[in-house]
């Protein structure tokens, strides 16, 4: 009797390790971002500096229209500094470049994303970031505003390694 307890002593890690979920089923969607304050160019964010650069709203849209996702808390990085989270629609921050120098940037969101019949998934996408120092400066036309679809990268809760 005590090897048969033996056995299902020895069998629960097995079941442990076979329980765990899939990345397989991770949300299967694209996120647009709309901004203001800046000009995307060449993926590029160009701010002049003292603008506030605003991510106004994020959006997700599944791939297959037939399950629904959509979007929870939203993190937010200044040069790999957290710098605040946000849970309320549109999900978006602002962030104001009057004390920051001239130079280059890396702004990261990352996002919660729920999808019908898929597991919970991080989504991560990054902006680079280049604060100018007058408009003249901005190698193309100012828009000051804009939609973008980012380069997402949709994870098991995993943080990311770059």
């Amino acid at each position: 009797m005590k090897r048969f307890y033996y056995f299902l002593l020895a069998l629960l890690p097995v079941i442990a390790l076979s329980s765990c979920s899939s990345e397989d089923d991770l949300p299967d969607v694209e996120m647009s971002v709309t901004y203001s304050g800046a000009t995307d160019i060449d993926n590029v964010l160009y701010v002049v500096q003292g603008n506030v650069l605003s991510i106004d709203a994020l959006t997700v849209t599944p791939i297959d229209a037939s399950k629904k996702a959509t979007i929870g808390a939203t993190a937010y990085y200044w040069n790999y500094q957290y710098v605040g989270t946000t849970i309320r629609e549109p999900f978006g921050m602002s962030f104001d470049t009057a004390t920051m120098p001239v130079g280059d940037y890396v702004l990261q969101i990352n996002s919660t994303v729920y999808q019908v019949d898929k597991s919970v998934g991080q989504a991560y996408f990054t902006y680079l970031v280049k604060i100018v120092a007058n408009e003249s400066d901005v190698p193309g036309a100012v828009t000051g505003s804009g939609t973008d679809k980012p380069d997402v990268d949709v994870r098991s809760g995993a943080l990311p390694t770059r």
